[in-house]
């Protein structure tokens, strides 16, 4: 929201920003950054060139999900976001 107060001519205007904090939001600011969070869990990660049992992203190596556990990692993820 921009006020603006007192008559300073067609070249100038003295203007008050007022920030207003809603908790909408606030919820989507904090649901954006558990997607984010889930995002980065989830995706962006590689078959690890060393051991194909492993996966890497950047400097973090982690095992590999296979077959149903995937499934149900994806699923887990949905329902976070959906918290």
């Amino acid at each position: 929201m921009i006020v603006t107060t007192g008559d300073w001519g067609a070249t100038a205007a003295c203007q008050i920003i007022v920030v207003v904090k809603s908790p909408l939001r606030s919820r989507m600011l904090s649901q954006r950054a558990k997607e984010k969070a889930i995002h980065d869990v989830m995706c962006g990660w590689k078959v690890s060139a060393e051991d194909p049992e492993y996966e890497d992203k950047g400097k973090v190596s982690r095992t590999r999900l296979t077959g149903s556990d995937q499934i149900i990692a994806a699923r887990v993820a949905e329902l976070l976001t959906r918290v």
